[in-house]
């Protein structure tokens, strides 16, 4: 996995909609530490920085070079705070990431596989989605290589119900866990919809089966 940690210069110019847009391209250092920070996150052919949360008002780009799409696009509103949409590519300039705000809290979260491997200029597809309320996820999806919905969380109140699904979009299995753990009834089914089986579960451990 290559790490690769850039150097820029940022540049304003000014832009109606956001009162600046605030480019960041190859370059500064100095200017640079102003408003970005390393984070946890490393990506295969990736950058390893964000940036800061709390930034004035404009329309952030930061670019590689100018003559390809910023590697990540977000917008800063007159609280600081970020809003709208964010969008992080990878180094070919290639959608990996979008994150929505309003008025810096995150409500959505977007993942999308990349294969770059044979095709640069592959679009990445849509890999799982995440849903916020109150800063914590409540709702997770996610997707198969093709668009098909697999896999369904919701969370409330500690407790994560689970629903996987056919490439068809009928339900394959369905149950809960709590503290990361199966727990309680778990319903399995054939493709055509009808329940094959119940399994019953205590801290991950199957108690019960019962089978049709």
């Amino acid at each position: 996995m290559i790490k690769v940690i850039l150097i820029f210069l940022i540049t304003f110019e000014s832009i109606t909609n956001y009162g600046q847009e605030i480019k960041v391209v190859n370059g500064d250092t100095a200017l640079m530490n102003q408003i970005s920070v390393l984070t946890d996150k490393t990506y295969e052919d990736s950058t390893i920085f964000d940036l800061k949360f709390d930034l004035p008002e404009g329309l952030y780009k930061v670019y590689i070079s100018l003559d390809k799409n910023p590697i990540i696009e977000g917008l800063f509103n007159e609280n600081r705070k970020r809003d709208s949409t964010w969008v992080y590519r990878n180094n070919h300039g290639l959608i990996k990431e979008k994150i929505c705000y309003d008025n810096g809290k995150e409500s959505f979260r977007f993942i999308y596989s990349i294969d770059t491997s044979n095709n640069l200029d592959k679009i990445g597809k849509l890999s799982r989605v995440y849903f916020l309320d109150n800063d914590l996820y409540s709702n997770y999806l996610e997707f198969d290589s093709i668009g098909h919905l697999i896999t369904q969380w919701r969370y409330s109140n500690g407790i994560t119900i689970i629903t996987n699904y056919f490439p068809t979009g009928i339900i394959e299995s369905q149950g809960k866990m709590i503290n990361g753990k199966k727990d309680g009834l778990w319903f399995y089914f054939d493709e055509s919809g009808i329940i094959i089986k119940t399994l019953e579960y205590k801290n991950s451990n199957e108690i019960n089966t019962f089978k049709f």
